[in-house]
């Protein structure tokens, strides 16, 4: 097919274009990671200005009460932000996720991937006289009008033991507030839906 495009033109320029066009398809496949990642903020972006895609990944909080704001944008680097959560490079998972600040997690405890696995590890301190607790935080998200895909979520939960042997689940959970511009999800009452069908997204914790 491609020969077909080129027609005509020398075996040097015939390579090269077929390189090039080569190059243009991959970049447009939904499964190819973004090449540059920006960790520089509080939102991490993942983005190809050749594609011209970028996803939000990671927002790393401070701890503040303050800043429990998690600000998608329209754009960054000049890029349309059309997903929540990636890859990057070669594959690398970057899911969109709140990063806590250390004090959140114990030496040795970890943090664990997702409610399933914090559903047994509880289960397993409970039943070796742990007493454990559950802490939600809150988090608003403030989604940017061209948002249109959940690519790579992760639903973490923190770990702490406190000092009377205890042991805090910190977990968190989400506001959406969605730009009435995006064609492909509305927010209702701090939940995420799709437009076109109404259907709950599922991705994530809400805080309601």
């Amino acid at each position: 097919m491609i020969e077909k495009l080129l027609g005509n033109l020398g075996t040097v320029m015939k390579f090269a274009a077929i390189i090039i066009l080569a190059g243009y398809i991959v970049t447009l496949s939904p499964e190819v990671s973004q090449k540059k990642y920006d960790d520089s903020g509080e939102v991490h972006f993942g983005y190809n200005v050749i594609s011209r895609k970028a996803f939000a990944g990671a927002y790393v909080w401070d701890g503040e009460d303050e800043t429990r704001t998690i600000l998608v944008p329209e754009r960054t680097h000049g890029v349309k932000i059309t997903a929540l959560g990636g890859y990057v490079d070669r594959g690398v998972p970057t899911p969109f996720c709140v990063v806590f600040p250390e004090e959140y997690q114990s030496y040795g405890e970890g943090i664990l991937g997702d409610r399933a696995t914090y559903e047994s590890v509880r289960k397993e301190k409970e039943a070796a006289g742990v007493a454990c607790n559950l802490q939600e935080i809150e988090f608003t998200v403030e989604l940017g009008r061209y948002v249109k895909t959940a690519v790579l979520t992760a639903d973490k939960y923190c770990v702490r033991r406190e000092t009377d042997g205890s042991v805090t689940f910190t977990h968190p959970v989400y506001y959406f507030i969605c730009d009435e511009a995006n064609k492909t999800f509305y927010s209702e009452d701090g939940r995420l839906y799709e437009r076109g069908t109404g259907a709950l997204v599922t991705d994530f914790a809400y805080a309601n």
